[in-house]
């Protein structure tokens, strides 16, 4: 049930996009993600991503942030795999966290991946979660993504931009 929501709530962006996940592999699911992020970055949406390269070893091209980067969308490696010159092979990132604007946040256990979709069945029937957070627990993720984006990036990230949000106030 994530994919759909996941993409109906990108398709809803009017100021940024966050996208942090452990494995994207190409397929379906991350062919109809790039799409979305491809035409909202023309909008105008801030659209950023990282990926754990170990995790993504053979699953997407190595040239994907070049790609990306085409269509104005900030995609950085976290952690880029270099054999035998690296002691951080155990300092991986194993996050999933989605930020679209102020409005909603996704985190939890599920790749960006065609099997975490069961559109194909690799490893069985695949049953994980994502927990979708509405106010302003979204603020905590947008923390730990710009923390991250940052080390990935080599750029110092822009928090106050992203952090000075007044959420609505909700009685029930």
């Amino acid at each position: 049930d994530f994919f759909p929501d996941f993409i109906e709530g990108l398709k809803k962006a009017k100021e940024f996009i966050f996208i942090e996940f452990f494995i994207i592999t190409d397929g379906k699911e991350w062919s109809a993600v790039q799409e979305v992020l491809k035409q909202k970055a023309q909008e105008g949406v801030d659209v950023k991503i990282i990926y754990d390269d170990m995790g993504c070893g053979g699953t997407i091209s190595s040239f994907t942030p070049r790609i990306l980067k085409k269509y104005g969308i900030e995609c950085y490696k976290f952690h880029p795999f270099r054999p035998i010159l690296s002691g951080v092979y155990n300092n991986r990132d194993h996050r999933k966290i989605v930020v679209i604007d102020h409005q909603m946040a996704f985190t939890g256990g599920i790749n960006l991946a065609d099997e975490y979709a069961n559109e194909i069945k690799r490893f069985g029937y695949w049953k994980d979660t994502m927990v979708r957070i509405e106010g302003p627990g979204i603020d905590n993720l947008i923390t730990v993504f710009l923390q991250n984006f940052s080390l990935a990036s080599h750029k110092v990230a822009e928090y106050a931009k992203y952090l000075e949000y007044e959420y609505p106030w909700c009685e029930e």
